[in-house]
């Protein structure tokens, strides 16, 4: 086993000497490898004055990041394009695709991961059968290989018995429908089945449809109480119906009866691909398996806790994928940690930040990669 593999054995949240050690040396296993066998990482080290070797947290805040542009503007890969086994696309707010290829050992790294971030969080349980309510489209019609992923993942985490896409394909009209009489329908057979419940997506039609339930059918429902609401992506085109956490949580609480500590949303990006995953206090917890540094946006300085700036993602378990060390395009704090007694820094995001403008010298890596 690898470096990485073995830091991907231990426990999410298992912080300490130890883990920390650990993920130094996967992390230089990594760097090493893309740099070895992915020209544009490697011209992009050399423009920055990078040496593969990291030892130390200075060497990690040394590593310099790409920012996460790059991956809409280049196909990156350092294994042959026969190793993919799955390619994930995710669109921003250009409209423009960031791409992640994965081959065989990333995808089962990641796997592994999200399933150990869930479990150390009381997520995960094998043995129990539930019902899910996944508010996005059907990814059997609609060939998304990314929402049929994701969906696979957050559902794996117990037993299946039904599961239900709220965004059904309609054959007359040839297009997708968001049908809340029909979900309502869904809804009341999942109540009375008894098992445990799981909405899964975007808090906005989370909220939309059980609201439409309340004022159609003048009641709350009540939920098996060890059902959960997972939410991830923000409220998109909706933030002008946005509620604060603490909202939605009662919200959730008086239309299932789930308990608020059963209310988890999730940031994660494509380029990236550790899962950020609210404890039961509403904190996201970093993994070992990733580093979070906040940037400043005019020099890429490393802010202290509590100070909002850019942050840079890093992480090792990425095989066939040079997104290594990763400047995301979003405001975010940087806490050193919260009272639920799970480790692990803390991770606020407050919204988008303007790339064009903060991009700072990681942009670079632009110039490097066009020299293959």
């Amino acid at each position: 086993m690898s470096y990485v593999d073995d830091l991907i054995a231990c426990s999410a949240f298992d912080h300490g000497p130890q883990t920390h050690t650990l993920f130094l040396q996967a992390l230089q296993e990594t760097v090493q490898h893309h740099d070895a066998l992915c020209p544009a990482y490697h011209n992009f080290l050399l423009y920055q004055h990078f040496q593969p070797q990291i030892q130390s947290l200075e060497d990690v805040i040394a590593l310099p990041p790409m920012h996460v542009n790059i991956f809409k503007e280049y196909d990156l890969v350092t294994v042959p394009q026969d190793k993919i086994v799955l390619s994930l696309t995710s669109s921003g707010t250009s409209g423009k695709k960031s791409k992640n290829f994965l081959d065989q050992i990333s995808l089962d790294r990641v796997k592994k991961i999200a399933w150990n971030v869930h479990l150390a969080l009381g997520m995960v349980a094998p043995e129990s059968l539930v019902n899910y309510c996944c508010f996005t489209y059907d990814p059997h019609v609609a060939k998304d290989l990314g929402t049929a992923f994701t969906d696979q993942l957050l559902t794996g985490f117990t037993q299946r018995n039904q599961v239900y896409y709220t965004f059904q394909y309609n054959q007359s009209t040839q297009k997708f429908e968001f049908n809340l009489p029909q979900i309502a329908e869904v809804f009341e057979s999942f109540e009375q089945q008894g098992l445990p419940v799981r909405l899964l997506g975007f808090p906005a039609f989370i909220f939309e449809a059980l609201d439409y339930y309340q004022k159609t059918h003048q009641r709350n429902l009540k939920f098996h109480p060890d059902s959960f609401v997972m939410t991830g992506g923000g409220w998109k085109k909706q933030e002008n119906k946005k509620v604060t956490r603490q909202e939605f949580v009662q919200f959730i609480e008086e239309a299932t009866s789930i308990p608020g500590s059963h209310v988890r949303d999730m940031f994660g990006m494509v380029e990236h691909g550790v899962p950020y995953v609210e404890c039961r206090l509403g904190n996201m917890h970093v993994p070992i398996y990733a580093k979070i540094l906040i940037r400043s946006p005019q020099d890429l300085s490393v802010l202290p806790y509590g100070e909002m700036g850019l942050p840079n993602f890093i992480t090792p378990y990425l095989h066939s994928y040079p997104s290594i060390s990763i400047l995301a395009s979003d405001f975010a704090v940087l806490e050193p940690g919260c009272s639920c007694g799970l480790a692990g820094e803390v991770l606020r995001i407050k919204g988008r930040a303007g790339t064009t403008k903060h991009a700072g010298c990681a942009i670079h890596a632009e110039e490097t990669i066009q020299k293959r």
